[in-house]
């Protein structure tokens, strides 16, 4: 890749520009996973995913490369956790809680149903309505007047 000048496009790129790189790229592309995480799903699995990344980062380096680990990691590392599980709160529950009264939710939902559609109806109705009478006024005046008035 060098022009007639001697420019090359690489010029000084060595194994420490190339690591380098694939440090940005690696980079790159944690952010944007992080991105798709947030928009599929939300901040208690982004939570949940941190703890994990620290748990497997760091049973990872105590095998690959013999890292000793303290009481101020462990510690630090249950915080993140338990506060991790706090900020997620009792999902359980609230599942427990939806499946109790799914019957009188689900009737609450037909109901709102039946309701839009009897509205809509109503509102075609008196649309219709309003059509017939001004055919009918636009029918009287096209025969002379109004017809009520001259019949005693």
């Amino acid at each position: 890749m060098r022009d007639e000048a001697g420019f090359s496009l690489f010029r000084g790129y060595d194994a420490r520009v190339w690591a380098m790189d694939r440090r940005v790229c690696v980079t790159a592309l944690l952010g944007i996973s992080v991105s798709m995480i947030m928009k599929y799903f939300d901040n208690v699995v982004k939570c949940f995913g941190g703890s994990l990344i620290l748990y497997t980062t760091t049973l990872t380096s105590m095998l690959l490369f013999g890292s000793k680990v303290d009481a101020a990691f462990i510690l630090g590392l249950l915080v993140y956790s338990i506060s991790s599980y706090f900020y997620a709160g009792d999902h359980i529950g609230k599942l427990s809680t939806y499946e109790r009264y799914a019957d009188e939710i689900e009737a609450l939902v037909r109901t709102k149903e039946r309701g839009a559609a009897e509205m809509a109806r109503l509102k075609a109705a008196e649309a219709a309505a309003a059509e017939v009478e001004a055919a009918a006024t636009i029918g009287k005046r096209a025969s002379g007047g109004d017809e009520d008035a001259r019949t005693p």
